[in-house]
Formats: structure tokens, C-alpha cells, sequence
């Protein structure tokens, strides 16, 4: 997947959901978790980059130790990922960190991110997943680090932009947090425009590499 160039924005409590879907922005419910970065007894993960004939891969493996369930997800990622994921890997290629596994409207997927220090922005690798391995994968990540939000996407993107903003709920399915995103083509360090509906609630742009203000509680 090529590499993530976004800006993200904090928004302030006064915009609602319902003033974004009067304007016709796309709504889609999105529950998410993040796999523990500290060990944890009974699991044990680990994600890494290699190479498999003329391929490129990267592979994430996971052994349950309740159940007994052993997984592995792999993907094909092209040369620029997988010589910037190296980059970060040790001799055996093994990745620091660990994913997050996300529900979009039914549709699995596995993240992993990367930092890229380079270029400033994420290295994103998102194989695809069953259901099976999402829910197997979601019930072993912490309370804390579970999400749950409504993101919304703006439908009127100039060419290679998207932009979205996320409102994010506690366990009292109260808004905690609200948050816009402006994915941008490689090279631009600004959006194109930004979205009219948005514009009045932005409190602040989030400096870039700025980990304090994510999607992770």
C-alpha cells in the first residue's frame, strides 16, 4: 500500500454528525482494537517482512494459547514498502509494534503502521482478514484499546485527496473526540481545499508524527 501522506485536524465539539450527512457526506460505523505492544501471557505475535522468491511479503503470526488457535496473515507489498519496513526490522526482519484489526461496515482488515522518518509520514501494510480472524484477533485487545466511531467521508475530493472526519465514542457511547483527516498525494505538504462544512470547527492542525492525537485511546 503506499505510503500515508495525511494531515489531521482536532474539531471542536459543535459540529454533529447530522450537520455532515445533510451535506451528503458518506457515513460508515467502524469498530476497531489494537493488539497489546506490552507481552501478555497467553499470546504471542509477531510481524515481519521477507522475501519469497521474486516477492515482497509481509506476514503476521499469532498463537493463542486458551484455544490453541495458531493464525497467519500475509501480503504481497511492492519494493518501496517492504525497503522502508526493512529499515526499521532486525536481522530477521521481525517489525517492532503491533497492528490493529478493524471492522468497516462488515468488511476485516489488519493494520500495521510504520513510521517513516525519511519522508515523514506512515508506511501502511492492510491485508485483508476473515471475520473469524477479526474476531478472534479483537477479543485479545484491551479495553482501552478498543474503538468505536462513526467516520464520515467528504464526497466532493479534489483528485487524490480524501478527506473524512471520525467521531469517536467512549464505553458510554458519549463523543470524546472528533477528528478530520486529509489524505494528500505524495509531495503535497497541504490539502487542495478544505471542505466548507468543516472549516468553522477547526480547532487545531495536529503537527505532523504527532502520535498524542490518533484513533488509539
Amino acid at each position: 500500500m503506499p505510503a500515508e501522506n495525511e494531515l489531521k485536524y482536532v474539531l471542536s465539539f459543535d459540529i454533529t454528525p447530522e450537520h455532515l450527512e445533510k451535506t451528503g457526506w458518506e457515513h460508515q460505523h467502524i469498530s476497531q482494537g489494537y493488539l497489546p505492544l506490552k507481552p501478555v501471557e497467553g499470546l504471542k505475535f509477531s510481524q515481519r517482512v521477507y522475501k519469497d522468491g521474486g516477492n515482497n511479503k509481509f506476514e503476521f503470526e499469532c498463537h493463542i494459547s486458551e484455544s490453541g488457535e495458531h493464525l497467519k496473515i500475509t501480503k504481497t507489498i511492492d519494493n518501496e514498502d517492504y525497503t522502508a519496513l526493512l529499515k526499521h526490522a532486525d536481522k530477521n526482519g521481525v517489525l517492532p509494534g503491533a497492528p490493529r484489526v478493524r471492522d468497516k461496515n462488515g468488511k476485516f482488515v489488519m493494520t500495521y503502521k510504520c513510521w517513516d522518518t525519511d519522508k515523514q509520514h506512515d508506511i501502511e501494510v492492510e491485508p485483508k482478514i476473515s471475520e473469524h480472524e477479526f474476531d478472534a484477533l479483537f477479543a485479545l485487545c484491551a479495553d482501552n484499546h478498543i474503538v468505536n466511531k462513526d467516520r464520515y467521508l467528504y464526497p466532493n475530493n479534489p483528485d487524490g485527496h480524501e478527506w473524512s472526519v471520525d467521531f469517536l465514542y467512549d464505553e458510554n457511547e458519549e463523543t470524546y473526540f472528533i477528528l478530520a483527516e486529509a489524505e494528500m498525494p505524495e509531495g503535497h505538504l497541504t490539502p487542495d481545499e478544505t471542505p466548507e462544512e468543516i472549516k468553522p470547527f477547526i480547532a487545531f492542525q495536529v503537527p505532523k508524527g504527532d502520535k498524542n492525537y490518533s484513533n488509539r485511546k
